[in-house]
């Protein structure tokens, strides 16, 4: 794609993407386990500062400059052998990391978290950028396997991390 905004100046930079917005994540099953939690607050603080130098302070995804941005994981996932493997960790304002999160909105509604008014500008936010870059707005189910919920595994150097949680939500 040539519309994709690419601010590099030296090989140091890397281009913003906003089919970042259209990230599925890992299924259901592996809520919760992911690298941050496994390898640690000092991983992931260096490894999300490391992003936004990379970025420019940028988000990935709108390319607006930001004081405050929040780090997201993006994963390979492969369906057919339920395992999914870190691919990057990219800095996102907090409309398009929350566009990419809406699943969340539900509950985040319910608990008085969230306003209504809020999710409407969150998403209009996620679709006009879509819409500027003519991307069609189609987000993959990450669930939408035939892996059983139990077999799924997160792979970090190699080594494979079950589910945490049951079907139900419990651990």
């Amino acid at each position: 794609m040539t519309d994709i905004l690419d601010f590099r100046i030296d090989s140091k930079i890397r281009p913003t993407d906003p089919r970042i917005l259209l990230d599925s994540g890992p299924p259901r099953a592996l809520y919760k386990v992911n690298p941050r939690l496994i390898l640690g607050k000092e991983w992931w603080d260096a490894r999300r500062k490391q992003a936004y130098a990379e970025f420019l302070n940028m988000c990935a995804a709108c390319a607006k400059c930001y004081v405050k941005l929040e780090a997201h994981e993006l994963y390979t996932v492969d369906k057919r052998k339920g395992r999914v493997y870190l691919k990057d960790v990219v800095p996102l304002c907090y409309e398009c990391h929350s566009f990419i999160h809406q699943d969340l909105h539900r509950a985040l509604l319910s608990n008085g978290t969230m306003t209504t008014n809020e999710v409407r500008r969150i998403i209009k936010h996620g679709r006009d950028i879509l819409k500027k870059f003519k991307i069609p707005y189609f987000k993959k189910d990450p669930n939408s396997s035939k892996i059983n919920f139990y077999d799924w595994r997160m792979v970090i150097d190699g080594k494979e991390y079950p589910p945490i949680f049951d079907s139900n939500g419990a651990k």
